[in-house]
């Protein structure tokens, strides 16, 4: 397994005005791993077959728009994760792993201070409904689909 991460956080402090409260967070996973996989034929371990590792995603990223002073916050964050091996079957074969396809939300939080004690949120998740997808095999055998 190899890897890289990178951030970046930045407040925009020197900005004038209302620019001020500006600022932007982001990071980015790049990972390669792999590992071998017995493929079995009649219950006997026939070959192998190199894949990434399971749950794995090679590459993820994220990356948050923020507004913030004492009183109010407002951050819009995008978040994408690649697709992924999820499940091997190996007495099935390759054919029908199941992997997680990428996707990409949009998420949205707000909060606003009335007075120390009484702060008011708003939450908003995956802004376009964009959905978790698993295939079976192939992107074009759809195992499942859900919303959140």
């Amino acid at each position: 397994m190899f890897g890289l991460e990178a951030n970046i956080s930045k407040r925009f402090t020197a900005l004038p005005g209302f620019l001020q409260y500006f600022g932007i967070e982001g990071n980015y996973t790049y990972v390669d791993s792999g590992t071998k996989i017995p493929v079995y034929t009649n219950g006997v371990e026939a070959s192998t077959i190199d894949s990434s590792l399971p749950k794995q995603a090679k590459h993820i990223f994220n990356i948050s728009l923020f507004y913030e002073t004492n009183q109010l916050m407002i951050r819009v964050a995008g978040n994408y994760k690649g697709n992924y091996l999820n499940a091997i079957r190996s007495l099935a074969g390759p054919d029908h792993y199941q992997w997680f396809d990428k996707n990409f939300t949009l998420d949205a939080t707000a909060s606003y201070a009335f007075s120390k004690k009484v702060r008011a949120f708003i939450e908003m998740n995956n802004i376009f409904n964009e959905p978790n997808r698993f295939y079976h095999g192939t992107q074009a055998r759809t195992e499942s689909i859900s919303y959140t």
